[in-house]
């Protein structure tokens, strides 16, 4: 097994800074750093990227599609949403999932919300098939919930520098990796906007993950309130009451302008809610509602 003098990184989003932050942290020092920008991007990434590869007296390239010259170099892939087009490359892929489980999109988010009780990651070598290459390593941790995303992607990120280290150091044999078992192989979806919007039907405790999952550095869960979307902030699970109907949604008493929102099972008090340009919601009406998406949204809001 060989260890590696130089070595490159292919990192976006506050996963890629992160993982890229904890490998300076223990003194590696890339030669390369490739990144570009991605909109609504709420942690600033693009810009910490560039700042610690400059730090790091490294080369910074901005491009989605980079082409590499230096076909010796080996270079760790973390976040990276489009093809790369030298597949020749001694590319080694991050993947914030324990492959062959969750292939796909935003997996972290769809395991929180899932409630699975570890997180993993996976670093494998790429071929055609998304997220289908044969595995170098794996690591993972246990988790309790509700755990907000920004602690878990930090989380994997230090996970993934761990195996990239072991990998640097030449204590991970590259040579022989294990190819996956595609019959084992489940799919983790994109999500858009409308998955952001809270479902009041289901029960209370999946809706706290759902919050938790969804928030910085993405856009928070969401929810129509009083004719506007809002953006649910923070949340805790409620003391439920025998409704004779429980009609979803609805606020069913105030704590101390706290709002107890009946859902499928159980209840959710809102600890803090905003609007979409930042101004906290001040929630002063018992007889309103949250609605669903399931439910007919007013006329105003149905280009949503």
């Amino acid at each position: 097994m060989k260890s590696f003098a130089e070595f490159g990184v292919f990192c976006v989003g506050k996963k890629g800074y992160d993982f890229l932050a904890s490998l300076r942290a223990r003194d590696h020092r890339p030669s390369l750093v490739c990144a570009y920008p991605q909109p609504d991007d709420r942690s600033r990434s693009f810009e910490r990227i560039r700042s610690l590869a400059s730090e790091a007296g490294a080369l910074f390239v901005e491009s989605r599609s980079p082409r590499i010259e230096q076909t010796d170099l080996s270079i760790f892939v973390v976040g990276w949403q489009y093809i790369i087009p030298d597949v020749d490359l001694n590319l080694i892929v991050f993947h914030d999932s324990l492959l062959p489980r969750y292939r796909g999109f935003a997996p972290t988010v769809t395991a929180l919300m899932n409630g699975d009780p570890e997180l993993g990651v996976t670093a494998f070598i790429p071929v055609a098939e998304a997220d289908a290459g044969p595995i170098v390593a794996q690591a993972r941790k246990a988790i309790r919930h509700p755990i907000r995303v920004a602690e878990a992607l930090e989380m994997q990120s230090a996970l993934m520098a761990d195996i990239a280290t072991s990998i640097l150091q030449g204590t991970i044999d590259l040579d022989n990796p294990i190819h996956q078992d595609a019959s084992k192989a489940t799919y983790s979806l994109w999500r858009d906007e409308l998955d952001f919007f809270i479902d009041w039907h289901t029960d209370a405790a999946a809706i706290q993950r759902q919050v938790y999952a969804c928030g910085f550095p993405y856009g928070g869960a969401r929810a129509i309130y009083d004719g506007s979307v809002i953006i649910i902030d923070d949340v805790e699970i409620a003391a439920d009451a025998c409704f004779e109907r429980r009609d979803v949604g609805k606020i069913g008493r105030l704590d101390a302008g706290e709002p107890i929102v009946v859902c499928g099972s159980g209840c959710i008090k809102i600890k803090k809610a905003s609007m979409e340009g930042g101004a906290e919601v001040a929630f002063k009406k018992l007889r309103s509602r949250f609605f669903t998406k399931s439910c007919s949204w007013p006329p105003q809001l149905e280009r949503l």
